[in-house]
């Protein structure tokens, strides 16, 4: 079984949210020992670039909980720069496969990014139209290969929309990928009600502890 997620240019979500299978199951992987190769490479960029820029968002992501990513040529988890118009929408900028057994486990994930509509730049500030930093992408799908959803929180590199920005991760990140893979880490839980204690649907609430 697999699900698929993508980044693109408008959606829907909530907050940090994680992935699940079509049964309900939260989809984890079983090791915090994660890798990745680089498969297919960039038409536009180098493979260092590609490197560089990829170590950037791992850098961004391993510090934040137990799980850690490293590069790794033998990997069986790809990324892919694709011109295949079959697999993406025009406004698909990436895409994250995510294969699973029947517990909820992570087999194999694969992020493949969209080169037939979109080129990737290493320079933040030269996206333009559909010239994307490939840094913002990446942190984001990277989020999808640990089993992160998306989230409503503005400035998340999880949010559900491609923004500038979207390269470094939030503290809405930093406790989605906690509470996967830290068991240790203590749970608020709650109800949020209206008038007369009925529930409230779709309600957004954000805790901030000093």
């Amino acid at each position: 079984m697999f699900i698929l997620w993508t980044l693109v240019i408008a959606l829907s979500a909530m907050a940090h949210t994680s992935n699940k299978s079509e049964s309900g199951l939260e989809l984890f992987w079983p090791s915090s020992s994660l890798n990745l190769r680089i498969s297919n490479g960039s038409k536009s960029l180098s493979n260092s670039q590609v490197q560089n820029t990829l170590q950037n968002s791992l850098n961004q992501w391993n510090p934040a909980s137990n799980a850690k990513i490293t590069i790794n040529g033998a990997s069986r988890n790809s990324l892919t720069f694709s011109q295949n118009t079959n697999v993406f929408g025009s406004g698909v900028v990436g895409v994250t496969q995510i294969s699973y057994g029947s517990s909820g486990n992570i087999t194999q994930a694969d992020i493949i990014l969209n080169e037939k509509n979109y080129t990737f730049t290493t320079v933040p500030s030269d996206t333009l139209g559909s010239t994307v930093y490939l840094g913002d992408v990446l942190t984001h799908e990277l989020g999808h290969f640990v089993g992160l959803s998306h989230s409503e929180v503005l400035e998340s590199t999880m949010f559900y929309s491609a923004f500038r920005g979207q390269a470094t991760v939030a503290e809405d990140d930093r406790a989605g990928i906690r509470a996967k893979y830290d068991g240790s880490l203590q749970v608020i839980q709650g109800r949020v009600a209206g008038g007369k204690n009925i529930g409230v649907f779709g309600a957004h609430v954000i805790t901030v502890i000093s």
